[in-house]
């Protein structure tokens, strides 16, 4: 079943004009073995914080996908993160595109704030954020006193959770988009562009600054990253993959 995944992968990333630079699949079903592939990937370290608040539960195809559990909100015991050293390799102050697949848990509080990805060094920046809060997909930056960002619209573009859906964020220099399940679901407008600033040293998968604060609650697949914007017919057919 591995090797049918990796085939519909490699599948799909030929459609699309650019290579990954950066790709976390997180479906080894062993803590000790979390891949980094892509062209910039040997460049890259990672390293797991909080194993114990973490688990491999069924993935997307069959396979396993890495699962973030709930850590105490109210006492802020940690909670766990896949945190990737980028060593200089990426630079998220030029055009990049950051997709995965998320399976968001049924007990998640509309209120809260749930990190999908970033590199954030603060609420208010500098560098970037990828969450779900409010029933909506968001997309944030800084330059650490004023943050901006986009958001999807529940009603018109809807998070199931339980679910697999694909969600991605691209930004062009200028302009950052929210894509759900390859579909357009926001963008920044010409008089409020939004500005990448260099962001924290690493990449936090599953939290906000490696563990502190802001947990994912569900699973996360197939993290991957371009050092361009995609384009919206990219888009859809990356979430067109074969989904389970």
């Amino acid at each position: 079943m591995k090797n049918v995944v990796f085939v519909l992968m490699a599948a799909v990333f030929c459609l699309v004009a650019a290579e990954p630079v950066l790709e976390v699949s997180l479906n080894q079903d062993d803590f000790g073995k979390i891949v980094l592939e892509g062209t910039l990937a040997q460049k890259m370290v990672a390293r797991v914080v909080k194993a114990n608040k973490m688990a491999w539960n069924g993935g997307r195809l069959g396979g396993k996908a890495l699962y973030f559990t709930e850590a105490d909100r109210k006492t802020k015991t940690g909670f766990g993160s896949i945190s990737i050293a980028k060593n200089g390799a990426i630079d998220f102050t030029k055009p990049f595109t950051v997709c995965c697949w998320i399976c968001p848990d049924k007990g998640i509080i509309r209120t809260q704030q749930y990190t999908i990805i970033g590199d954030v060094n603060g609420d208010r920046g500098p560098g970037w954020r990828f969450f779900i809060s409010y029933d909506a997909l968001r997309f944030s930056c800084g330059d650490g006193k004023v943050a901006t960002g986009i958001a999807s619209t529940p009603a018109r573009h809807p998070i199931e959770k339980g679910v697999w859906n694909h969600v991605a964020a691209t930004w062009d220099g200028t302009t950052a988009r929210l894509y759900m399940n390859g579909a357009l679901a926001s963008e920044s407008k010409p008089e409020k562009p939004m500005v990448m600033l260099p962001g924290s040293k690493t990449i936090s998968i599953g939290s906000y600054r490696d563990g502190t604060a802001y947990g994912f609650l569900g699973a996360i697949s197939d993290v991957t990253f371009f050092d361009v914007a995609l384009t919206p017919k990219e888009m859809a057919l990356l979430a067109k993959e074969i989904k389970l």
